[in-house]
């Protein structure tokens, strides 16, 4: 007996994006998502910040701005605002001051735990099993290792351009560095192909997110240094982790779920 008209059509028709997102909402259940993004959120305010500060204290900028005014600018913070960001964060005078080497090893293990969450989250997104243990270290030491080169050319764009051009610049450095982010964590388990959805998405959603800070996070700092002093720039700048935390673990499901659909 044949099919129906309409079934024809819920296959290939309206059924493909629901079953897109049916599968994708399942992924996300089974990340754990909120725990995963307040997990990430936490890790990065506790060990990524530290590390990109001292990065910025001890290696000078193209533009010469220290970490906080760099911060404010991309957020085009102004006035108030800024100024509790600059007082919250520490300078490059004051970093240095207190520098030695047991401090920059702690920070640098600090930060290779947000690496490793990092990477338990792609490893569960794409069902691989665990690196783990001493078996997952160097991976998460190459990705770090990139970090300033990636800070590096997102200045060198800065600096050279501007306007469109430096909106399709930055997508397109996005898009490079999350596709290699897990092609990096995983250990090369998976060939870039399958890996491209995922740097896709994760370039275009962290570009909204970037604009959606932009608008929102100069009223929060500034409401929040208001009323609780420089520990509410703290919780602004955490709660504007947490997002990215929603953000990059929503984009690792997708792009897990396109690649496996398009491997079919």
């Amino acid at each position: 007996m044949a099919n129906p008209p309409g079934h024809q059509m819920s296959r290939h028709g309206p059924a493909g994006p629901a079953l897109l997102a049916r599968v994708w909402i399942e992924r996300l259940v089974s990340l754990q998502l909120v725990d995963r993004a307040v997990a990430l959120a936490g890790l990065a305010f506790t060990a990524l910040v530290p590390l990109l500060i001292v990065y910025d204290a001890v290696v000078p900028t193209i533009d010469g701005r220290d970490f906080a005014t760099d911060l404010a600018d991309r957020f085009e913070l102004k006035g108030a605002a800024a100024e509790s960001l600059r007082q919250a964060l520490a300078s490059p005078a004051e970093v240095t001051s207190g520098f030695s080497v047991l401090g920059v090893v702690l920070v640098v293990f600090s930060a290779l735990s947000f690496a490793r969450a990092l990477q338990r989250l792609y490893e569960q997104a794409f069902r691989l099993p665990a690196l783990g243990g001493v078996r997952g270290t160097p991976s998460t030491m190459l990705w770090l290792a990139l970090i300033p080169a990636v800070l590096t050319t997102g200045q060198v764009i800065d600096a050279l351009f501007g306007g469109g051009v430096a909106v399709v610049a930055d997508l397109a450095l996005g898009a490079v560095v999350w596709t290699m982010s897990p092609y990096i964590l995983l250990g090369r388990r998976l060939g870039w192909r399958p890996l491209v959805p995922t740097g896709l998405t994760t370039a275009f959603a962290m570009s909204i997110f970037g604009i959606a800070t932009v608008i929102w996070l100069p009223r929060a700092v500034a409401e929040s240094a208001e009323r609780y002093g420089l520990i509410g720039v703290a919780f602004a700048l955490v709660s504007c982790l947490v997002a990215a935390g929603f953000t990059l673990v929503g984009s690792a499901a997708a792009g897990a779920v396109i690649a496996e659909r398009r491997a079919r």
